[in-house]
């Protein structure tokens, strides 16, 4: 495909492509992240397991994976996780889930999608402060973490 070629069409599995000199293309794609995507719109996750098993495309699962994570699904989420080998983030997984409260799991997703403003207000607002002191550091933020441990120190 070059740069003045233009798509003229998208459907769910065809590409319809015109290239620069007049001439039509066609490309045929698979139908499995369309069904995917579908799957887990309607949260039907264990479709979307069996889909990606039946498949056997890293990428599906991958994709899979994301949508999972997105969705706060951590069960579909950690088996896509698995099947891609990304063990690191099995063990993250098993770490969200062992948080003693929702807050402190929804903070820890949040901060995992990098939406630091997120995390914190999640833990303010379940007045779980010890926890956003300890579980959200960034550089930027270390005057405030420390102005905030002095104040819940003086506290007590």
């Amino acid at each position: 495909m070059c740069i003045r070629d233009r798509m003229i069409s998208f459907s769910s599995q065809q590409v319809l492509i015109r290239r620069k000199d007049g001439g039509l293309i066609t490309f045929t794609i698979s139908p499995y992240p369309s069904m995917l995507f579908e799957f887990c719109d309607k949260n039907k996750w264990e479709k979307a397991i069996k889909l990606c098993r039946f498949v056997k495309e890293r990428t599906l699962w991958a994709c899979l994976a994301a949508i999972s994570l997105n969705a706060r699904e951590l069960n579909t989420a950690e088996i896509a996780l698995a099947n891609i080998e990304a063990v690191d983030k099995v063990q993250f997984i098993n770490y969200i889930r062992e948080l003693p409260s929702e807050a402190a799991r929804n903070a820890a997703l949040a901060t995992y999608f990098r939406k630091i403003d997120e995390a914190e207000q999640a833990l303010i607002q379940a007045k779980q402060y010890y926890l956003s002191l300890i579980h959200i550091s960034e550089p930027t933020r270390q005057a405030e973490i420390s102005y905030a441990v002095f104040c819940l120190k003086k506290k007590k």
